[in-house]
């Protein structure tokens, strides 16, 4: 049995040796062929569809952040091969949703062993970039922006943008299209949500299915930051639905505009300046490894 390793080496400012030595044993013990493709930001999606067309294997092991698991997913979208998540991002968003082991080596065991697959749905913006956990316009957006700026990695890194940003945010017209119907909005920020929460915890919704057929937009009309800031870090996690503001949107497609272009990032990259996005939902694109640990 073979399985494709797809390696991001700087994801979450962690050193990945170890892990590959040990993923490597794992391997022999269990019987697979290990091959391992490293991620390098040049060309990696086209590189990637190119190793994956020689590889005769069916599952894929994604090791990074969501950005390497947003990777691999459009490598083998609506194909038949299946895509396991090992968490090594600063984040690992869509590998919190969806009970995934934190341990990247036990992860990894699972995505060898589990038997569990399921279709996935993907989000479209755009007609072009994809998204498979969740994306922002906004207060998010910039502090993703801000952060990928920074020479800096980890959580500590985000939480320093983000606290920084909570005092410069300022509300924005928000204009969204679903069917017939048109909605305007002020807000801070909007959110596409495939799933519930950010990978820190900050929950954004609580109906977000990623095997539903469904997305959601959420606009955030306000936030009591000083609330949250006198709270800590705590009030970033389960209590910052009690300090915020919003409308959820559920449906398979909409259409958003704003007065000015604002940044958009799509699972933890910026993508660029957007004045209107086209939302729609890509149903059942990829197979899944799972274990009896999601929650869906």
């Amino acid at each position: 049995m073979k399985i494709l390793l797809v390696l991001n080496p700087i994801s979450g400012g962690i050193n990945k040796a170890e892990f590959l030595l040990e993923a490597k044993k794992l391997c022999k013990f269990y019987g697979y062929e290990l091959q391992l493709f490293r991620t390098t930001g040049n060309d990696d999606l086209e590189k990637l569809k190119t190793a994956i067309n020689s590889y005769a294997g069916v599952r894929i092991a994604a090791a990074g952040g969501d950005g390497t698991v947003l990777l691999v997913a459009k490598a083998i979208l609506n194909s038949d091969k299946e895509l396991g998540i090992v968490p090594m991002g600063s984040a690992n968003g869509m590998a919190a949703e969806l009970g995934v082991k934190k341990k990247p080596l036990e992860a990894f065991k699972d995505v060898l062993l589990s038997w569990i697959v399921k279709p996935l749905d993907l989000v479209q913006v755009n007609n072009k970039h994809l998204a498979i956990h969740i994306g922002d316009v906004g207060t998010n957006a910039e502090v993703v922006k801000k952060y990928d700026q920074d020479k800096s990695r980890g959580m500590l890194t985000y939480i320093k943008h983000y606290v920084n940003q909570l005092k410069e945010v300022e509300p924005f017209e928000i204009v969204v299209k679903h069917g017939e119907n048109e909605i305007k909005e002020h807000g801070i920020m909007l959110a596409i949500c495939n799933a519930r929460k950010y990978g820190t915890g900050i929950p954004l919704n609580k109906i977000s299915n990623p095997f539903d057929g469904k997305l959601e937009l959420v606009i955030i009309h306000e936030i009591n930051f000083s609330s949250i800031l006198k709270l800590g870090l705590s009030a970033l996690v389960e209590d910052y639905q009690n300090y915020q503001e919003s409308t959820v949107l559920s449906g398979d497609e909409f259409t958003v505009s704003f007065k000015n272009p604002k940044v958009l990032q799509l699972d933890g990259e910026v993508i660029d300046e957007f004045r209107e996005l086209q939302i729609k939902l890509i149903p059942s694109a990829v197979n899944l490894v799972l274990t009896g640990a999601n929650p869906y």
